[in-house]
């Protein structure tokens, strides 16, 4: 499967979205220890990392997507953070990647490999109208 993402380019006709191999965008992926903080400052700080992460984001740069995980400790679930650029995702979409990501979740805790269903509609064929 030919994977590839993006980035979006200005010329004298407008914006254009431009192709690019996905080994060639960059995706940002953080790790945040807050385990040593108090809970009100573990979620001020996630507050400031995830505003900082969003503001990271730059289509035209190909940066579409940032990842984050929040380590709060042993005894306190920590939390993963997913900022995608409203230009790759919508609200509909948001809603099928969660259902994955709860299904992937769940069978990597019952240690089975994961397993999701088969893709749709391609871009391609979605922009065509078919």
């Amino acid at each position: 499967m030919k994977r590839c993402a993006g980035r979006f380019v200005r010329d004298a006709g407008g914006w254009l979205q431009d192709h690019l191999p996905a080994q060639d965008v960059p995706i940002a992926l953080a790790h945040f220890d807050l385990a040593e903080l108090a809970a009100d400052a573990r979620i001020e700080q996630l507050e400031i990392a995830a505003a900082a992460l969003q503001q990271s984001l730059n289509p035209v740069a190909g940066r579409l997507v940032a990842a984050a995980w929040f380590d709060f400790g042993a005894d306190t679930p920590g939390r993963l953070l997913f900022i995608i650029h409203h230009l790759v995702v919508d609200g509909v979409s948001w809603r099928i990647l969660i259902e994955d990501f709860i299904t992937a979740y769940g069978q990597l805790e019952s240690s089975e490999t994961v397993k999701l269903p088969g893709k749709t509609t391609s871009f391609k064929t979605w922009r065509r109208g078919s």
